[in-house]
């Protein structure tokens, strides 16, 4: 990791940890590194970098986001660009959001 990404993890972190206070510190590092780099990988390298995050973090599932309201706006967006709303699609828009 370089010094960027190193500082884009924390404050991720930070803003997980003041949305949810108190949930516990690894499962909040995880998210924020899952959040932070999942979007940068290739579908080939997603596999190996869980992998990696798993031996890190042994028991550890990242948290989910409750992304229910940015998903239907997804899925109205693709319908008006005549877009077919699959799940890796809508997984990578909200990634990258």
């Amino acid at each position: 990791f370089g010094m960027r990404t190193v500082k884009a993890i924390l404050v991720a972190a930070g803003n997980l940890k003041r949305r949810h206070p108190s949930a516990r510190e690894d499962m909040l590092c995880l998210s924020a590194i899952m959040d932070c780099n999942l979007p940068k990988f290739t579908v080939e390298d997603i596999p190996l970098f869980i992998g990696i995050t798993k031996d890190l973090f042994p028991g550890v599932d990242p948290q989910e986001g409750d992304y229910k309201d940015l998903t239907e706006k997804i899925k109205i967006a693709c319908e008006e660009s005549n877009l077919q709303p699959r799940e890796g699609f809508i997984k990578k828009v909200i990634q990258l959001y």
